[in-house]
């Protein structure tokens, strides 16, 4: 699968870094599969999208005129239009605003090449697959389950139980450390000291009370040192809801 890229930004330098470092990525994985095409503005964008140029990605620019970021990402969005939105700015003080927009990920001008690296990692594991049978050793015998499936995980004592989205959970004897090594490469992530999520469950985050409000109701801490990858990990899934944030 060939990816379509479109950088949408007025800062032609800063697109032409973005385009050299997006290269970069890619062909470090062993893909020369990528057409990335260049456009100043948001209007300009518009009207390729509308013409059905297709783009796989969009990396758009939020501070542009006469069209800002959020107002081509609001356009896009009421087009019907599927794409993976990826916020590109140097006011990080931003970043919060572009939740509304279910962005696919975001990048920091400041340190374009790090983030750069991590979207195009993003990129290629969705192509890839990102699941993988977790094998549980669980008191009625063995059982295969599809990572995928798996919801959260909970750490009591010397247990862990694994919750799926069946309704079903699994008690088994292990720590969150040797169990962090089974899911590697998954949408399972650490959310606290008792807690690992799979973030694709997750129905919003109450930023107040640092908890996790999951699709089918639970209400799980989400601790501080954690929050980042949380964040970054819900960045890659393509959302449909917009207030999964309050």
């Amino acid at each position: 699968m060939g990816y379509t890229i479109a950088i949408c930004d007025d800062d032609k330098n800063m697109a032409d870094k973005l385009t050299v470092s997006l290269k970069n990525e890619f062909m470090k994985a062993g893909r020369n599969d990528v057409i990335i095409d260049y456009y100043d503005t948001g209007v300009q964008l518009l009207e390729a999208l509308k013409n059905k140029m297709y783009k796989s990605s969009i990396l758009l620019d939020i501070n542009m005129e006469p069209m800002d970021g959020f107002s081509v990402a609001e356009a896009i969005g009421k087009s019907g239009y599927r794409t993976k939105i990826i916020f590109v700015t140097s006011h990080e003080d931003v970043v919060y605003d572009t939740f509304d927009y279910t962005p696919f990920y975001f990048i920091r001008k400041s340190r374009y090449e790090t983030y750069v690296q991590r979207v195009v990692k993003k990129l290629i594991a969705i192509d890839d697959g990102y699941e993988k049978t977790i094998v549980l050793d669980d008191k009625d015998g063995i059982i295969n389950i599809n990572s995928g499936d798996i919801t959260y995980v909970q750490s009591e004592d010397h247990y862990l139980t694994v919750h799926t989205a069946d309704g079903n959970s699994y008690v088994i004897r292990k720590n969150m450390m040797e169990f962090g090594q089974d899911i590697t490469g998954t949408d399972i992530i650490r959310a606290h000291k008792k807690y690992m999520i799979n973030y694709r469950y997750i129905s919003r985050i109450n930023q107040s009370t640092n908890e996790v409000i999951m699709k089918a109701g639970e209400t799980l801490k989400l601790g501080r040192s954690y929050k980042r990858y949380i964040y970054e990990g819900i960045y890659a899934v393509q959302a449909q809801q917009t207030d999964i944030y309050e």
